[in-house]
């Protein structure tokens, strides 16, 4: 007697293909994010100019990304894998927070979600790319 099995459930194959490869998709975007950042923070800005001993700084005008002084906020900046399908990029300094937002006495210097917001869309078509392939 012959057998014959008919498998219309590829769900677990294509789920074992697909998050190793959308992994590392997002974990490229997020390296990339934390790289552009850290690019954009190093770039010239347009802001107030102040002498600190013999080095003259040149800080960010309201909306640029926080230029670098110490080079603290930068160095703070870390990519984390919190699972296989979720990074965090993140600024680890206490004035991080103020400086993306802003105060009462400074307007915000956004950083990271910019430079997110860039990439979303060529880290989402990716994925679909991905998903596309897996799934046939």
């Amino acid at each position: 007697m012959s057998r014959i099995v008919l498998k219309l459930n590829r769900i677990p194959q294509i789920r074992a293909e697909l998050v190793p490869t959308v992994s590392a998709i997002i974990e490229r975007g997020a390296y990339t994010v934390e790289r552009r950042t850290k690019e954009n923070m190093a770039r010239p800005k347009s802001g107030r100019q102040y002498r600190r001993g013999s080095v003259v700084h040149v800080a960010s005008a309201p909306g640029e990304s926080p230029a670098i002084d110490t080079g603290t906020l930068a160095s703070s900046i870390r990519t984390t894998r919190l699972s296989a399908l979720r990074y965090a990029v993140q600024a680890s300094t206490i004035y991080a927070n103020k400086l993306f937002l802003g105060t009462s006495r400074m307007l915000p210097r956004p950083f990271l979600v910019p430079e997110a917001e860039e990439l979303l869309p060529n880290i989402s078509d990716q994925v679909a790319k991905a998903v596309r392939r897996t799934a046939r």
